[in-house]
């Protein structure tokens, strides 16, 4: 059997390359979920230790911060927006 040669431009790459890094990252976040899930830290906000509002949890299960340190619109979330951890 022949194998058929595919033709892919430049942009083309670059869009399957951004999928691939997206996935990628959603895959360890995933990863992440379930060693916290093991270790009985899911929920527990990763600046604080306190617990994460359930309702925040359900909209978005990958939360990590609770309310008091989710990062602001426009911040990482490397640098939530009241973290006294990392001042």
């Amino acid at each position: 059997m022949e194998s058929e040669e595919v033709s892919l431009s430049t942009s083309d790459l670059e869009q399957l390359n951004e999928k691939v890094r997206r996935l990628e990252l959603k895959l360890a976040s995933l990863q992440a979920m379930v060693k916290k899930i093991d270790a009985d830290a899911y929920g527990l906000c990763e600046a604080c230790g306190s617990e994460i509002d359930i309702e925040t949890l359900s909209s978005n299960p990958e939360t990590i911060f609770c309310g008091q340190h989710a990062p602001q619109e426009g911040q990482s979330p490397e640098e939530p927006g009241s973290n006294p951890l990392s001042a």
